[in-house]
């Protein structure tokens, strides 16, 4: 978790203010009558990676449902570039280019690269990026690196491409 302090000396250190992409401070969850988030804070500042651990029933899976716009804190404020975000939804997250990558890949493995892409992402989603879907699929594998082909079965791929698509 980055605190005031992190950002202070980042910002000494470079000379100018560091802005959080993402900032989640004070949520709150309940299912029921338990508590599966109780005032969390978490930021994310440009170009950091993180990786959450802990226990089972940590709220680790719940906080990060909260990130991507799937569950609804119960209290606690989302922040995104510095713009409060209310009513966070999956469309809206995905927009934002806010996105969580599993431990355990859901693909679909009797398909290719291209068909669990249209799936995932779908033609109207892709055709925003570029009207011609393939070039758009071909853009969103090269944001990520991704260096097979569309025509690939998902079985054929490595584990570390499996998690990029």
């Amino acid at each position: 978790m980055v605190n005031e302090a992190t950002i202070n000396t980042l910002a000494a250190k470079s000379g100018t203010a560091v802005q959080p992409t993402l900032s989640m401070l004070g949520i709150t969850k309940h299912y029921d009558a338990t508590a599966a988030l109780t005032d969390v804070s978490f930021d994310v500042l440009p170009g950091e990676v993180h990786a959450l651990l802990g226990e089972n029933g940590a709220g680790k899976s719940t906080l990060m449902n909260v990130a991507s716009g799937t569950t609804t804190p119960d209290g606690g404020t989302i922040v995104f570039d510095g713009s409060r975000v209310d009513n966070l939804t999956p469309a809206l997250a995905q927009n934002l280019g806010i996105a969580i990558v599993h431990q355990h890949p859901a693909l679909l493995p009797d398909m290719t690269v291209a068909e669990n892409i249209r799936v995932a992402v779908g033609l109207k989603h892709l055709r925003g990026r570029d009207p011609d879907a393939t070039k758009a699929m071909r853009s969103l594998l090269d944001d990520v690196h991704f260096l097979g082909h569309l025509e690939d079965r998902v079985p054929s791929l490595s584990v570390a491409r499996r998690h990029l698509l």
